[in-house]
């Protein structure tokens, strides 16, 4: 027996003894523990931090984003769950009806579990996030080389969603904000509920300012669009002096590809989530419908649950909805135009060329 087939055999016989010294648990909970870091972006491909003592770790974008997620969500979990089993006690003291209870239950552990399954989606696709928005960066260059006017885009789509998130917000503090005493009781479960609401909020005003911005974008590309005529693209092509107006057409077919690309990409990215959130939505919507239609004649306006605070739940579950699902089919329809517009120019200086080309020729020849 050679002396690497002697090392190789005595590396065996200790990994066998090492794997019978630890319980089935350990191994399977190491195992976690590293698949885990490995997700994170804690170890390295291959698990080189434990075969490379000089490697030197540090926190990137996409692991602190991870980090972030993680924590939020462990502390989003334990906040929601200690304070729905806290209002689930609450309510034994209280004269509710048992049906209403559970409504009220599968309410705030919906509004939860979907806050911590949007958090745990997004600590799988952070790095998709930070593409789209270097792709954001790349499609503000390209619109400010075909014009000058593109350049308030990102500017205009952030004050819009910052001016929504706090509206939201505000809306939802308003709504929430205690009628008496019993209501105050609740302030545990409201703050879990406070923390998932802000979550899906995010989300929704993420994917509302890359909408935003995109719609921006598309309408600085149709106006850019509609300055040249058709005769004009015509001259583009046809004389060659005018180079950069040659180059500036093809940045506008270049710029819709790219903003076709994007908006694929986006809703690829967003689809599981939003889907998901308004679901979610649509969920807690039906049941508090349900409990204002089943139970109108025992409710009074002040009452814990009555029907000003249902009135309201419903109001704000409607507008979280009606902003996303209509700036989608805004944006599509937006895209939709354009690429005709487009199409039909590309099927102008076709024609154009089928018949000067040959013109041209016999000019040459004379």
């Amino acid at each position: 027996m050679s002396h690497e087939s002697r090392k190789n055999y005595s590396v065996r016989i200790e990994t066998k003894m090492t794997t019978k010294t630890l319980a089935k648990w350990e191994v399977v909970a190491l195992l976690i523990l590293l698949y885990s870091f490995k997700i994170l972006g804690l170890v390295p491909y291959k698990f080189e931090v434990f075969t490379k003592p000089t490697y030197n770790w540090k926190f990137t974008p996409c692991r602190l984003s991870r980090l972030y997620n993680l924590v939020l969500g462990c502390a989003l979990f334990v906040s929601g769950v200690l304070g729905n089993l806290t209002i689930g006690h609450w309510f034994e003291w209280r004269p509710k009806n048992p049906f209403d209870m559970h409504i009220f239950m599968i309410r705030l552990y919906l509004r939860c579990f979907a806050a911590i399954f949007t958090l745990v989606v997004f600590f799988f696709k952070v790095d998709d996030l930070i593409m789209l928005t270097h792709k954001v960066i790349e499609i503000k260059e390209m619109s400010l080389r075909v014009s000058k006017k593109a350049s308030k885009s990102v500017k205009t789509a952030l004050c819009k969603c910052i001016q929504l998130y706090i509206f939201f917000n505000g809306l939802w503090i308003l709504i929430r904000f205690p009628l008496n005493i019993v209501e105050a009781q609740g302030l545990i479960v409201e703050c879990s509920y406070f923390y998932s609401m802000n979550i899906i909020n995010g989300i929704f005003m993420q994917y509302t300012f890359f909408l935003i911005f995109l719609k921006s974008e598309l309408q600085n590309l149709n106006d850019t669009m509609m300055e040249i005529s058709q005769v004009h693209v015509a001259q583009l092509i046809r004389l060659n002096e005018k180079k950069k107006k040659k180059e500036k057409l093809s940045l506008i077919f270049e710029l819709h590809a790219t903003l076709f690309n994007f908006s694929r990409d986006l809703s690829c990215f967003y689809a599981l989530t939003i889907l998901i959130d308004i679901s979610t939505t649509f969920v807690t919507l039906i049941l508090q419908t349900y409990i204002l239609l089943h139970d109108n004649q025992e409710l009074t306006w002040y009452d814990g649950a009555g029907l000003l605070g249902l009135t309201r739940n419903i109001l704000f579950e409607l507008i979280l909805i009606s902003i996303p699902l209509s700036l989608t089919v805004n944006v599509t329809d937006c895209i939709d135009e354009i690429g005709n517009a487009l199409t039909t120019y590309v099927m102008i200086v076709m024609q154009w060329r089928k018949y000067a080309i040959p013109t041209t020729d016999r000019s040459s020849k004379h």
